[in-house]
C-alpha cells in the first residue's frame, strides 16, 4: 500500500505557510542580515560523498490507478471527520494510523483502520497530563502495531499500548527528552533533537525510556543560535529490516545512513537540489534570529523519508516551478549500502507504504480515497 496526499501544490501551499511563520525574529524590527543558511560547510562536495543521486530524463512517470473507495465524511462521527492529518503510519497487517490534530484547535486524537478503511478504533486527548497530547506533530508505530509514540513540542513521546483484543489502545507511559521527529524498531525509539552537552542530534532511547546513545553532527556553524535551531530541524527513519537509520537536515541535500550503534554507514548527495536559504539576522539591539523565505522557482523542499515493505528507504524532493502542476523526484535507496536509483517523477506527496494498495490523501477534503 502507498499512501500520500494528492496535490502537491496545495500541500506545498500548507508548507509555505507554516515556513514562513517559523521566523524567530527579535523585538526590533529593524534587522542586519548576516548570513545565509546552509553554508557550504555543511554541505558535501561530490568527492566527499559516498554515492549521489539526480533525476534522470529517461524515467517514466510514477503513475496510480482511479480510487475503488474513501474514507472520510463532511458530517457524522469524529472518527469518519478528519481534520487534519497531522502524520500517518501503516504496520504490518495494513492497519492504518492517522494523527488527527487540526491547527489552533484543542481536539486530537489518533485513528486506526483496517485494511479494508473500516474504522477500529480511536484514542488520544488533548491537555498537558500523562497520556494527553498538546502540539502533537509526529505518529511512529511499531511493525506489529503494538505501541503507538506520539511526538510533539513538549519533549515527550507518549506511548500507547493496543490490548489484548487488538481493538483498542491505552496510555502506557511517557518518554522524556525527545523531539518532535522520530521513529521506532527493535525496541529503541530514535530522535532528532540538539543536544549541545553530547555534541549530536540523533538521541537513542529504548521504548521504557531508558537513555541509550546519541550520534549526528549538530550544523556548523560559529553562531550558537543558528546551531541549535538548525541541527534537530529534518526528518528520520528506520529500517527495522536492516537495522539502519536514515536521516535529512532540514534543506541540506545530504542523506545519512546510521547503524543501530550509532556508526556512520554512507553520505549520498543531491547535487541537483537547490535549497531555499534560511536568512541570519541580527536585530540592532544585537538579538539574533533566522528568517525563513518563501521557496522560489528552482529552488528544492524535501518531503518526508519513507520506508517500504522491502526496508528500503523511499527519499523525494519538489523543485519549485511556476510553469503548471510540479512533480516530486523519487529515489529509492538501499540502507545497507547506500547504493540508489531514481525512480521518477510523482505528482503526489507520499506518505506511507504497503504491500498492495495505494492511498491517497487530500488535504482540502474530509476523506481519503483508497486506491
Amino acid at each position: 500500500m502507498l499512501l500520500f496526499r494528492t496535490s502537491s501544490l496545495v500541500w506545498f501551499g500548507c508548507l509555505i505557510l507554516v515556513a514562513s511563520c517559523r521566523v524567530k525574529s527579535t523585538d526590533d524590527t529593524r534587522v542586519r542580515s548576516r548570513t545565509l543558511h546552509p553554508t557550504p560547510a555543511n554541505i558535501l562536495g561530490v568527492s566527499e560523498a559516498t554515492y549521489t543521486l539526480q533525476p534522470s530524463s529517461s524515467s517514466q512517470p510514477f503513475l496510480i490507478s482511479p480510487p475503488s473507495d474513501s474514507i472520510g465524511k463532511d458530517s457524522g462521527e469524529d472518527y469518519e471527520m478528519i481534520g487534519d492529518i497531522r502524520a500517518l503510519e501503516v504496520d504490518d497487517t495494513g492497519r492504518t494510523f492517522i494523527l488527527d490534530a487540526p491547527l489552533r484547535s484543542e481536539f486530537v486524537a489518533i485513528h486506526v483502520y483496517d485494511y479494508a478503511g473500516q474504522h477500529i478504533t480511536s484514542f488520544g486527548e488533548y491537555g498537558e497530563g500523562p497520556g494527553q497530547l498538546r502540539h502533537s506533530y509526529d505518529l511512529e508505530v511499531t511493525r506489529d502495531g503494538m505501541l503507538v509514540a506520539i511526538l510533539g513540542g513538549t519533549g515527550t513521546a507518549e506511548i500507547f499500548r493496543r490490548n489484548n483484543t487488538g481493538s483498542a489502545y491505552t496510555y502506557s507511559h511517557s518518554v522524556g527528552g525527545v523531539g518532535s521527529e522520530g521513529c521506532m524498531m527493535n525496541g529503541h525509539i530514535y530522535t532528532l533533537r540538539y543536544r549541545e552537552d553530547l555534541d549530536s542530534v540523533i538521541l537513542k532511547y529504548t521504548l521504557d525510556g531508558d537513555f541509550v546513545a546519541s550520534f549526528g553532527a549538530p550544523y556548523i556553524s560559529d553562531n550558537p543560535f543558528a546551531v541549535r535551531s538548525l541541527s534537530a530541524k529534518g526528518f528520520l527513519a528506520c529500517s527495522e529490516k536492516y537495522g539502519v537509520i536514515g536521516w535529512i537536515r532540514e534543506a541540506v541535500p545530504v542523506f545519512t545512513g546510521f547503524d543501530e550503534e550509532g556508526t556512520e554507514l554512507w553520505k549520498i548527495l543531491f547535487p541537483e537540489f537547490t535549497p531555499s536559504p534560511v536568512e541570519e539576522i541580527v536585530s540592532d539591539a544585537g538579538r539574533p534570529g533566522l528568517r525563513y523565505g518563501v521557496p522560489e522557482e528552482g529552488q528544492s523542499v524535501f518531503s518526508r523519508i519513507l520506508v517500504d515493505k522491502n526496508g528500503d528507504f523511499n527519499v523525494s524532493y519538489i523543485v519549485i516551478s511556476d510553469e503548471g502542476p510540479t512533480p516530486w523526484h523519487l529515489f529509492r535507496v538501499a540502507p545497507e549500502s547506500g547504493r540508489g536509483q531514481y525512480i521518477g517523477e510523482i505528482y503526489h506527496t507520499l506518505y506511507a507504504f504497503d504491500e498492495e494498495h495505494i492511498r491517497e490523501f487530500d488535504i482540502s477534503l474530509p476523506s481519503y480515497p483508497i486506491f
